[in-house]
């Protein structure tokens, strides 16, 4: 039976004095080592509600395999929705079979 694996939450909060993430914006993340047989990945992003609509996808995830085994996890977090968001934080999942 598979096994899933959470991990998380990771977090990003707007550097007190500059702006939050705009709309369009990007955040490249790089994840990892995982070293619990997982083979299939997921992440989900979450913004704060600090106004009425915020909407964060994840885009581009790919996993990379070192040479010894551990993977890890590159996908950037792009804010597609109509307001800054000034903090979110991401899930990961993996499953092992």
């Amino acid at each position: 039976m598979p096994t899933l694996h959470v991990y998380g939450p990771y977090s990003w909060s707007r550097p007190s004095g500059q702006p939050g993430m705009m709309p369009g914006h990007e955040h490249p993340w790089w994840v990892g080592e995982f070293l619990d047989g997982s083979v299939v990945f997921q992440a989900s992003a979450h913004p704060t509600r600090e106004f009425y609509s915020q909407t964060l996808e994840v885009v581009r995830l790919s996993t990379e395999y070192k040479a010894t085994g551990q993977a890890f996890m590159i996908f950037s977090v792009r804010n597609v929705g109509p307001t800054t968001v000034n903090s979110y934080r991401i899930f990961v999942s993996g499953s092992s079979l």
